[in-house]
């Protein structure tokens, strides 16, 4: 009897261009059922990679040592941008053990401890950036005032980066990870800059310390070596870029979001202490990103999902699909704050889970309860956004907003209280009144038992995005985004 030959599989195009607002992309969903571990043609790079989407399999992936990121430096593996992102000595293209090495390190300026005793600059910082919008007037850019500037402050604040430098880097930043061919130069160019930068910073932080995270990098130890001079500059780069990315853009999509499901936001606000369950089931249920990240190559023949990836081949996850896997999560395209909390892959899983998920969850559980807790006249004049053609992250580029009312104390503390004075300097919005819909009520329904396991205890704890950040912004189209939708404040 002969062996038993497997066929070759269909390959799908998939330009991972759908722009339409923070709606998931259907041919993702169309995938996972269809197809969940298919072959696939992207926009750049060479042949053809495997592209996996169910929660499991997604797991698999991610943790499994047999699929190597370090395996696929050198080649031009299938991607969405022109250039790759990530350069050879980053990181994010290390396996275990060179890997391990490098994170620990890393590790110890993000432990809850020391993201904690940030909490307090985080809110005053929110305070001034939303005082400055009040002062700015209506209609205010919610983007440009906090979501653009809170989380690029804190890790800058963090590395201990000059301010003058940081609009430059914010543009360099996102001019490496734009989509589009005609970006292929100026992306290279920002690299060169952003490395350039680093490189001369990293050494003089070698010369003289401070106290911040990269002085700390630069004169910490592995064992009787330190981290060379290439790996720190390279270094000090992915950790301005991912550090500031995900709360950048979910600021503003969560926000968003809560303003367009007026039932959800009026029960956080009448439970605000939920809040930090609130926000893990809205990163769950948000596209943060069109499209996937960075390959990782089998380095033996794998039997995944019925289908053998063979050694060599290139593989590509989707966390958004496996967000909305509903094996996992029961009514995965609802929004609901009583949803059991098995684990969202939206800091991604496995070896290269984010460093920075606990210092995220902090800026957004500040920013979010100061801006719609402590602000009960928000409320969206339209529940349908525009679209944007993007680079790789979902985000708004836009979002005004109208301030015509006082904001009260948020709950987390450290706000003016209402009817304080404001400082010298500036305006306290005139309250005016807008009669609007009513936004909804109710508690929060009863929490179900988990229909199925997230999965075992021990990968819980490894979880992150797993991929190079994009910025949102305008250009191709190659992620779904947020395209100046206006936000304004009613009572």
């Amino acid at each position: 009897m002969s062996a038993h030959v497997q066929q070759p599989a269909p390959t799908w195009d998939c330009p991972f261009d759908h722009t339409q607002a923070l709606e998931p992309d259907p041919l993702l969903g169309r995938l996972r059922a269809e197809a969940p571990v298919a072959r696939i043609r992207m926009p750049y790079g060479d042949g053809e990679a495997w592209l996996v989407t169910r929660y499991e399999d997604v797991r698999t992936v991610t943790t499994d040592r047999r699929f190597s990121r370090a395996a696929g430096i050198g080649r031009d593996l299938p991607r969405m941008t022109p250039d790759a992102i990530a350069q050879p000595e980053a990181i994010n293209l290390m396996d275990p053990p060179a890997y391990s090495r490098l994170r620990s390190l890393v590790a110890k300026g993000f432990t809850n401890r020391q993201v904690e005793q940030l909490r307090p600059k985080t809110q005053h910082t929110v305070d001034t950036l939303l005082d400055e919008m009040a002062e700015h007037g209506s209609p205010a850019d919610l983007v440009h005032h906090l979501s653009a500037r809170l989380p690029l402050t804190m890790i800058c604040e963090m590395l201990a980066l000059p301010e003058a430098d940081r609009p430059r880097l914010r543009r360099w930043a996102m001019a490496q990870m734009a989509t589009g061919p005609a970006d292929r130069a100026e992306s290279a160019r920002a690299k060169t800059e952003l490395r350039a930068y680093f490189t001369e910073l990293t050494a003089e932080r070698r010369r003289r310390p401070g106290d911040d995270l990269i002085s700390s990098l630069a004169t910490a130890r592995d064992g009787d070596e330190l981290l060379d001079d290439q790996e720190l500059a390279v270094l000090a780069m992915v950790l301005l870029v991912t550090g500031h990315d995900t709360s950048t853009y979910q600021l503003s999509n969560i926000t968003y979001t809560l303003l367009t499901h007026p039932p959800q936001l009026a029960a956080l606000r009448a439970a605000p202490e939920l809040l930090p369950a609130a926000l893990e089931e809205l990163l769950r249920f948000i596209p943060f990103r069109q499209g996937v990240g960075i390959a990782r190559v089998a380095t033996e023949d794998v039997e995944l999902g019925g289908v053998t990836i063979r050694a060599g081949e290139p593989v590509h996850v989707s966390y958004l699909a496996a967000n909305r896997d509903a094996e996992v999560f029961e009514n995965p395209d609802e929004l609901d704050f009583a949803r059991p909390s098995a684990t969202h892959m939206t800091f991604g899983y496995g070896t290269h889970h984010c460093i920075g998920a606990h210092l995220a969850r902090m800026e957004l559980q500040v920013a979010v309860g100061t801006l719609l807790l402590a602000s009960p006249n928000c409320a969206s004049p339209s529940p349908r956004a525009n679209s944007t053609g993007t680079p790789a992250r979902s985000g708004a580029t836009r979002r005004r907003s109208r301030w015509p009312g006082e904001r009260r104390a948020a709950p987390a503390g450290g706000r003016r209280a209402h009817g304080d004075p404001v400082p010298a300097g500036r305006r306290r919005p005139r309250a005016r009144h807008h009669p609007g819909p009513d936004p909804g009520a109710g508690p929060y329904p009863a929490r179900r038992p988990s229909p199925t396991p997230a999965g075992p205890a021990a990968d819980r704890e490894h979880r992150g995005p797993d991929q190079a950040p994009r910025p949102a912004g305008r250009g191709d189209p190659a992620t779904s985004g947020l395209h100046r939708p206006e936000r304004r404040l009613r009572p």
